[in-house]
Order: structure tokens, then sequence, then C-alpha cells
């Protein structure tokens, strides 16, 4: 605004005059700017209500489909320093028994001392990991060197380290990156050298194994596979201090191994038999006499003779049989399919017998054998699976055997190539195997409400949370007293009468307390049959009108515990069979917010935008007033000093007349 002194010449204060005048012109952008703080207000509100819906539609999307908590598990180890356990929503309620009898290991190996300084001789050869292999090329030098060539070709296979071994000498160890049996490590090349290095030996006398079977009864079962067409109905049980096995009348066992065993090209299953065939009684006693027997010929009823009949006892008849003993090998593949092969023992003679089970079953583990008597009596004794020597060299230096995780889980026994992560044991149930123990752990499974009732309550409080802030932007107060404008426009909600903002908490009420049938068995169809409602049957009106939702804690968690299904589909359900969600409380309200809080221009995006273009406009306006004040103050100031200048002029002319007349007298 110009600097101005109106009034110099006619003495009339028009600065005033002009500054009353230019208030009274300004006095619509006053209520403009009224205009625009009102939609800020509403923007906030609006900005507020869109971060609350968005707050109460994610924690409605974790009450239904594969986000919700009603059927989740937890897994109870009693005693956590020999297996961990964590159980997800398909494991099954009870309690399995867990026995680590062997936590799998990787395969290390070392070289003989070596002096530091010695110089290697040059020397080519093949490490082989799991079916992988690295070939080694060493043009000679010192142990420092050796490690450096196989870190560089067979990195992925084996880790390669020096270890100080004395003042003098140092020595290489290598270790498989490949845990369990598989993760052996298997050298083959230049034996000068690998002998050179101690790697290796070539003396293989002590690289084949026997195994002697001792029968113990808690391992010993009937036989449950497929073969057998017959009815069992003899005995089995171990004699002779476990070191043999009787098997009587019509009975096919099998036998637990304790620990499984690899089978190579070259195993052999060798036993001794002796067998006894049933005697035959002097006189049969299991005899039966006939029914009578009537017939009517032409009215006339005769009456049969008495029939006899003997069922003889004693040996069977051994042309159905292929054979009347005989032992069985039963392994699994990858997908624990029982695979199994019978080897009918033909001959009866007490010599040492002997099946080559290498040759159906190599590369694989065998982990129960079986054996049967169709008739009579046989035992079996010394009953040996026999590993012949590798053809590959023999690790001089075995620090660690490459070995496999063994548990029983209810009594069953499994190998996995791993001790943690191992998932595939009991379904639903991770375990990790932290050492070997000759203890059983009970591993007990339950439900795990805790999360459900913590999504729960959180559905709640959000929920609760919009309520109440929708009363606030829509509440209305009346002012009491004329002149209470100003008042009642600080206490009144900026969407006071709003009908749409009205109706999008009442459609939220109306889906939040419905009933939803569903196929559940025993159906939740409202709220408050899982303790969720506006209040207690007594409490005061003015909480129950409200609308706010109240948990009984105690009635929620009981009401998950016995009826998680019913909870469920209350929540979400399908009914058409299709497998897809079509029904409940909280998909139905998703479906609905969807407009609200969606991508793109859903409703309260729309709303703020209209906001913000009323504020533009508004600002337009003002700006286009006070361009409008500008130019009529220049008039007002132009008129003023019009005037000021002829209150001068008159006033000249009045003391020019006045001291003429003066001059007169």
């Amino acid at each position: 605004m110009p600097v101005t002194m109106g009034g110099v010449v006619s003495g009339i204060d028009t600065d005033s005059m002009i500054n009353k005048l230019m208030e009274i012109e300004a006095r619509p952008i006053k209520q403009i700017q009224v205009e625009i703080s009102e939609s800020q207000l509403r923007k906030a509100g609006l900005e507020r209500l869109s971060e609350i819906l968005k707050n109460l539609d994610e924690t409605v999307k974790d009450l239904y489909g594969y986000r919700a908590s009603y059927d989740e598990k937890i897994a109870t180890s009693s005693n956590k320093e020999i297996v961990e356990a964590v159980a997800n929503k398909l494991a099954e309620a009870g309690v399995r028994k867990v026995e680590a009898v062997q936590l799998a290991s990787p395969h290390k190996i070392s070289t003989d001392k070596i002096d530091a300084d010695k110089i290697l001789s040059k020397g080519k050869f093949t490490i082989s990991v799991n079916g992988q292999s690295s070939e080694i090329n060493f043009n000679g030098g010192k142990l420092s060197a050796l490690v450096d060539k196989i870190d560089e070709e067979a990195r992925d296979l084996v880790s390669a380290n020096i270890v100080i071994a004395d003042a003098n000498n140092n020595l290489m160890t290598l270790e498989s990156k490949t845990r369990g049996e598989k993760g052996k490590i298997v050298i083959t090349g230049d034996k000068n050298f690998l002998e050179e290095t101690g790697l290796t030996l070539t003396d293989k006398a002590e690289n084949g194994t026997d195994n002697g079977i001792v029968f113990i009864d808690k391992y010993l079962n009937k036989y449950s596979g497929k073969e057998n067409p017959i009815a069992l109905d003899g005995s089995y049980n171990a004699i002779n201090s476990g070191k043999s096995l009787n098997v009587k009348g019509t009975m096919w066992s099998e036998y637990e191994l304790p620990v499984s065993e690899s089978i190579k090209p070259s195993t052999l299953l060798e036993f001794n038999m002796d067998y006894s065939e049933m005697p035959v009684p002097d006189n049969p006693d299991n005899i039966k006499l006939g029914p009578d027997e009537k017939i009517n010929i032409k009215g006339v009823e005769l009456k049969g003779y008495n029939v006899t009949r003997i069922n003889p006892t004693g040996p069977k008849d051994k042309s159905l049989f292929d054979s009347i003993t005989g032992i069985g090998i039963i392994s699994t593949d990858s997908s624990d399919n029982r695979i199994e092969k019978r080897y009918p023992i033909i001959d009866s003679t007490s010599e040492k017998q002997s099946f080559e089970i290498g040759k159906d079953f190599a590369g694989r583990k065998i982990n129960k054998l079986f054996f049967y008597c169709n008739d009579g009596s046989a035992t079996f004794s010394n009953v040996k699976i026999i590993n012949e020597p590798d053809s590959d060299l023999s690790p001089k230096n075995e620090i660690a055997k490459a070995k496999d995780t063994i548990m029983r889980i209810d009594g069953i026994q499994i190998t996995r190539d791993k001790n943690t992560g191992i998932d595939d044991a009991i379904k639903g149930v991770t375990l990790d195997l932290k050492k070997a123990s000759a203890d059983i752990v009970e591993i007990k499974i339950d439900s795990d409400i805790e999360k459900a009732v913590i999504k729960i309550r959180e559905f709640v409080d959000a929920y609760n949370l919009y309520i109440e802030f929708n009363r606030e932007l829509t509440k209305a107060e009346i002012a009491e007293k004329p002149g209470e404008y100003g008042n009642q426009q600080r206490e009144k909600g900026p969407f006071t009468g709003d009908m749409t903002i009205i109706q999008i908490e009442n459609m939220v009420k109306r889906i939040v307390n419905a009933a939803y049938p569903n196929l559940a068995e025993n159906q939740i169809k409202i709220l408050p049959q899982m303790g969720i409602s506006t209040g207690n049957v007594n409490a005061a009106w003015e909480s129950i009108k409200l609308g706010r939702l109240v948990i009984d804690e105690s009635e929620l968690r009981k009401a998950i515990i016995e009826n998680p299904e019913g909870v469920k589909a209350f929540f979400g359900s399908d009914t058409t069979g299709d497998n897809r969600i079509n029904t409940g409380m909280a998909y139905t309200l998703e479906e609905v917010l969807k407009q609200y809080v969606g991508f793109g221009k859903n409703f309260i995006v729309v709303k703020i935008d209209s906001e913000n273009e009323s504020i533009k406009r508004s600002n337009d306006r003002i700006a286009r007033h006070q361009e409008h004040l500008k130019k009529h103050e220049e008039k007002l100031r132009a008129k003023f000093a019009r005037m000021d200048s002829e209150v001068g002029k008159a006033k000249s002319q009045r003391n020019w007349m006045n001291q003429n007349l003066k001059d007169d007298k």
C-alpha cells in the first residue's frame, strides 16, 4: 500500500476514512478465508479418515483367508537341548515321541603331518562329493600351495584349510560341504602323490564291514507288506540272547534295524537257518459232524444221514508255496514308498547261506529285514550284512565320518542328511536336532490361539477408533444463545449433516453386526457368540448407542479353542463349493471398504480432491478481490485527493474574500 498524506490541504483525516471504507470492502475476503479454513479442516478430517479406514481394512484382511490364524499350532519340546520344534497350521494336535539316535555330520579327512617347508611333488587327482567331481592338477610346491589349488578347483565341494600341527609341521584338512552320508569325500588319482601326502591308503583290509544282527524284541513286529497271501497264525520270538530268531507255524516277521545299512554292489546277506517240520499227530482230534440234511420231494420230506468230516492237522501241502521259509529286504525310495524283495530259501540245510542283496539294493539303504515260515519251525541265526571293501582309495586320516541323521519318531526309524530344518518327518512340524541322545523327547502340538486373539483385538480396536473418529466428524452442537455462532463452529464436526459420511458409518456398523450363516458343523453366525458385543446386557444405553465393540476375552478364547472352524467360517467362508470365499463378516467388510481405501480415485480421494479444488478456487477469489481492493483504494485516494484539493481551494477563496472585506473596512 502506498504511503500517502491525505488531508494536508483540507485538514481532513482522509486516510482514516479510506481505511475504514477499505475494511468494509475487504469483508468478503475474511468470509472466503473462513471457507478455506473449513475446507482445510474437512480435508484434514478426510485424510485422517482414510488412514483409519485403511488400518481397519488391513485388520479385516487378517481375519479370513490365508492370513487368518484360527488353526495355528504351537509345538513344545520336553527337552530343547536335544530337539526343538516349530509347528504350522497343518500340524495335527497330539504328542509325538522323537529320539535323536545320531546327528548328521560332514565327512572330514586330513593329510599326514608335513614339514612346512617341504616341496611336494607334482600330482593329479580327483575329488568327488555327492556325484560331482573336480580334477586337481597340482604342479608341486608347499602344502599351502596345494590348499590354494584345491580351493581354486573344488571350493564348491570341499573346504581346505591349513592346521599347524607343531612347531615344524602342518597338515591340511578337507571338509565336505555336503552334510550326511551323501557328502562322503572320495579321492582317486595318482596313488604315489596321495600316499606321499597321507590323503589315502592303498591297503583295503580295513575298509569292509561285517555287521552281525542281534535281535531285540521291541524291534520285532508282524510283517506289514503285501507279499504274504495267507493268514498269519504262528509266532515269533528272539532266542539265544538275541543271537537267533525263531519263527513258528505260519508267520512272517519284520525286524527293524537299529541303524540303517548302506548297500554296495558287493553287499551280502549271510545267515544260518535250521528248519523242522510240524509233526503229524497219530489220532486226529479235530473232528466235526456234518449237519442234518433235509430234502422235500413232491411234499414228502426226507431226512438225510449225518456226514462226518475230519479236518486233518499236521504239515500243510507244500505245493501251496514257492518256499516254506525265506528272508526279505525292505527299503524306501525318495518318497518314503516301501520297496522290498523276498529271497526264498529252497534248501533246508543248516550250513551257512547267503544272498547277494547288493545286486538289488546297491546305492540304497535298508532299514528292515523280514523272515517267514509258512509251516513248521525255522530258526535264523548268525545273520550278518557284509559290505566288501570299496574299490576306491581309502582315506588314511579320517577325522569325522560322513553320517546321516538317524532318528525315531513314534518308534519308526527315519534318516535325513541334515540336523536342522527337517520339515518332512512330522506333518506341519519343523525339527531341529541339537544333539544325539538315548532320551525320548516328547513334542506336544497344541492349538496356538494367541495370534488369532491378537488379530481380532486389533480389528476391534481399529473398528472402535473409526466409530469414535466418525462421531467427531459428524457431531452437531446447537447454540443455546444468540451470537454464539463462532463457538458453535469450533465445537461441531466438519461433516455435520454430511449424509455420505454418515452412510459409510451406518453401512460399516450394519456389516459388522449382521448374521452370516455358513457351512461349519457348529455355526457361529454373529459376533456375540464369540464374546464380542456392543456392551454387556446391563450396560448403560449411552455406552451402547455409540456402537463401540467390547471383547470378553475368556469367551473369545473358548470359542477359538472349542470351535476354530466356526470362528473361521464366520469371518470368511465358501458356501458354493468353488474354493473361493464368498461370504463372512470380514470378507463382506473388505469388499465394501475397497471403494473407500482402494487404489486410484476412490471415494475419499475424490472428496479430498474436491476440497483441494475448493481451496484453490477460494484462493483465486481472494487474489481477484485483492486486485479489486488495490484498484478501489486507488480510486478512493484519487477522489479524496480531488476533494482535498477542492476544499483547499474553497478555503483559499474564503480566506481571500475575508481578507478583502477586512481591507474595505
